[in-house]
């Protein structure tokens, strides 16, 4: 188990983040694990800037704030585009 692994079993995690049964797999579309917002508790700006982290954005569906009932495929392609015009903004 890596350090990572170990922190999130402290912290109670681990099932969560491996799909529930601690082996991984979910057959379902996973987001909003790295929510994007304005306030102090998201982790990614709205420039998908990982917060406390200088260099790093975040650039797929684990952005999005809430889960959506549909597909994340065409979202996250866009989220990708916006963030290649973030990118090459400065």
């Amino acid at each position: 188990m890596d350090k990572g692994e170990q922190l999130l079993k402290e912290a109670g995690a681990i099932k969560i983040w491996r799909g529930g049964n601690g082996k991984g797999g979910v057959g379902d579309h996973q987001n909003g694990t790295c929510r994007m917002g304005s306030d102090p508790s998201s982790v990614v700006d709205p420039q998908l800037r990982v917060r406390g982290v200088e260099g790093l954005r975040v650039a797929d569906a684990s952005i999005m704030p809430r889960i959506i009932r549909g597909h994340t495929h065409a979202p996250a392609v866009l989220i990708g585009e916006k963030a290649a015009d973030l990118v090459l903004a400065g």
